[in-house]
Formats: structure tokens, C-alpha cells, sequence
């Protein structure tokens, strides 16, 4: 019922654990204890919050049908080990909604949390495919792609501040759908911040499909 984020409680310094099954017997451990549940799960929700559980973001599932008509879609830049320092830089400030948010995380873990994970990107294959929009050798933004079974999953995506409501995040769109239905994929899933509401939008006009809701919520147990 209450399992230890390993990885995350390295990485933070703190001892994270993740609540699975919400029941009035749970022995609960010193650290943020965190538990994702369907926001339609009503029942579980009262739980937490007579449990003194905190909500701390919402988060949307968003899927896209991938037909041979997303081969057309014009792909994007392999990014290479030598653009990581660019990549970086682009991506600073941008993912302010996020779970990883005070009280609970500071804005400097936040950050280095995100750099972390483009650099687990790139540099040590925990994401399948990542992709680069360059122009005049600046990188406008950047997607991920994760590839499991029949379901390609973006991971991070982001645009950077200068380049932004300028038609770049449906740029990276066209460029997930045709390397993920050029590898035979039928689905792309992306998920993102119910308080991003610029992201919901982008992933609406583009095809994406609303499939399923979360809602998190965090403890501190002392």
C-alpha cells in the first residue's frame, strides 16, 4: 500500500513514498507521502482529505489516432549529445506547472528535477527518440518519445519563453505523430498539468482526445 520512491528519494534527499491503496490501516512513514487516484474516485478522494492529504495538481491524459496520413507531417532534428548545453538553457523557466511545486519541492529542485530528466534523456536512453527544433542554430523547442508496445508516449515537451505563441508546440506535434506512425504505432499518448491550461489547448486543436483524469495529492509526515 505505501511503496518508497527509490530514484526519487535519492535524487530530492528525501524520503518520498507513494500511497497505492488508500485504507484506514495504513502505517504511514516519516517523509511526503504522495498518491495519485482517478478524479472520479470520489470515495477515495474523502479519504484523503479526512486523512489531512493535500491536493497539489490535476493531471489530463490526452491520446491521438495515428493514421498513414501523419507520415505527410514534416519531422524534426535528432537532438545530439554536443546540443545539450542549448537544450538546457532553453528549457529554463518553463515548467513552473508542476506537481514538483512548493511547499512541497522548491523552485530549484523543480529545475533541477526537469534538467535531470533531459539529461537521463539524452545522454542515458530513458526516452526512445528525442527531437530538436533548431533555426539559426537556436533551439525553438524540443519533445521526447517514449515507445511501449502499440502506444508511443511523449515525455517531456517544451518551447522555449522567446519562441512561444508562435506556432512552434504544433511544429513538435507534427513531428511526434510522423516518427511515431513511421514506427508502426497506432496510439500517441501525451499527459500534462490540468493547471496548464495552454497545453490543454495545444493538445486539443491538434487531434488529442481527452481519456482520463488524475488528481495528486501530498502529505508531510513528520
Amino acid at each position: 500500500m505505501l511503496k518508497k520512491r527509490e530514484w526519487d528519494s535519492k535524487f530530492f534527499s528525501k524520503n518520498i513514498w507513494e500511497l497505492n491503496e488508500i485504507s484506514d490501516k495504513v502505517q504511514y512513514e516519516s517523509g511526503l507521502i504522495i498518491s495519485k487516484v482517478n478524479a472520479s474516485s470520489y470515495e477515495d478522494i474523502n479519504k484523503l482529505n479526512s486523512f489531512n492529504f493535500r491536493y497539489c495538481e490535476g493531471e489530463l491524459d490526452f491520446e491521438y489516432q495515428l493514421s498513414d496520413s501523419d507520415l505527410l507531417r514534416d519531422s524534426l532534428t535528432i537532438a545530439t549529445k554536443g546540443q545539450l548545453p542549448k537544450i538546457l538553457d532553453s528549457a529554463k523557466h518553463l515548467y513552473s506547472f508542476s506537481r514538483f511545486r512548493e511547499p512541497w519541492f522548491t523552485l530549484a529542485e523543480r529545475e533541477t528535477f526537469y534538467s535531470q530528466w533531459i539529461i537521463n534523456s539524452l545522454l542515458h536512453g530513458f526516452e526512445n527518440l528525442f527531437l530538436i527544433d533548431i533555426k539559426d542554430n537556436e533551439i525553438r523547442g524540443f519533445v521526447t518519445l517514449k515507445f511501449d508496445a502499440d502506444i508511443a508516449r511523449v515525455g517531456l515537451i517544451g518551447v522555449a519563453e522567446k519562441h512561444q505563441r508562435k506556432g512552434v508546440g504544433r511544429v513538435l506535434l507534427d513531428a511526434v505523430k510522423h516518427e511515431s506512425v513511421k514506427r508502426g504505432f497506432i496510439k500517441l499518448r501525451v499527459a500534462t498539468q490540468l493547471s496548464n491550461k495552454n497545453a490543454v489547448k495545444l493538445y486539443e486543436k491538434n487531434g488529442f482526445e481527452l481519456i482520463n483524469s488524475f488528481l495528486w495529492f501530498y502529505k508531510l509526515e513528520k
